[in-house]
């Protein structure tokens, strides 16, 4: 930005607040990680806990969408910004960080801060799942097409990265045995289900959810949570409240 433009902005009062509020739009759009750490370019290590959600039912609302012709992929576009938007909400009031989207999934992470336990994000992430699963679990379109949300979650050591140049482009990256846990996990998923991975269940209360055991004997299906500490407000599924471009 050149000095003019910036003293222009300066001594505009509307000009600056034009800036405030694109540069609020841009950051919602940013994870957490890359606003408080912009400019650091150095592999960072965190304890975490992953939850990857993926959305079935994508493929046949995008062939639906795709036959109505004109309009179709904005209305397509719509409907999925409503029935996720509704979903990252509740995963934002709950600490949850969204540091990707890919299409119809995403991935979101809470991060081990100081004066916490690897139980309290752990259980955070699956109590938010819960909450998704009851309020947002399916979602019935006006074309006669039901989306539901697979939802994987792992905890462990995960590896963040920004790579590129700071003056041209950058983007990030996020490693570790989490991600292939959650990628693992939801592989194993159905529409409307939970599975959590060893390395997050085994700092869960069983007392705390409904649960069984898949035959590998390895990951728990969450059914329900047997009491649910926080409500959702379902109406904000029709209300777009969160303004994400997929």
């Amino acid at each position: 930005m050149s000095k003019n433009t910036n003293i222009l902005i300066t001594k505009s009062p509307s000009l600056r607040a034009r800036l405030e509020h694109h540069t609020k739009i841009f950051a919602s759009m940013c994870p957490d990680e890359i606003l408080d750490y912009y400019d650091n370019y150095e592999t960072r290590e965190y304890n975490t806990t992953l939850m990857l959600g993926d959305i079935s039912g994508f493929t046949d609302l995008t062939e639906k969408f795709t036959k109505t012709g004109v309009g179709g992929p904005s209305k397509l576009s719509e409907t999925l910004n409503s029935y996720i938007g509704a979903m990252v909400q509740e995963i934002l009031s709950h600490n949850g960080d969204v540091v990707k989207f890919s299409g119809d999934a995403f991935i979101v992470m809470w991060k081990l801060q100081e004066g916490m336990l690897m139980r309290d994000i752990a259980t955070e992430a699956m109590q938010t799942a819960c909450i998704i699963q009851k309020h947002f679990g399916t979602y019935d379109t006006d074309v006669g097409v039901s989306l539901k949300v697979k939802l994987a979650i792992a905890s462990g050591i995960t590896y963040f990265t920004s790579i590129g140049d700071p003056e041209t482009m950058s983007y990030y990256v996020i490693t570790g045995k989490p991600v292939w846990d959650v990628k693992f996990a939801e592989g194993l998923c159905r529409g409307g289900d939970i599975l959590v991975a060893p390395s997050s269940w085994q700092w869960a209360n069983p007392r705390d959810y409904v649960y069984e055991k898949l035959p590998n004997g390895i990951h728990t299906l969450i059914i329900a949570c047997s009491a649910m500490w926080y409500q959702a407000r379902p109406q904000d599924i029709y209300n777009g409240i969160v303004g994400i471009s997929i």
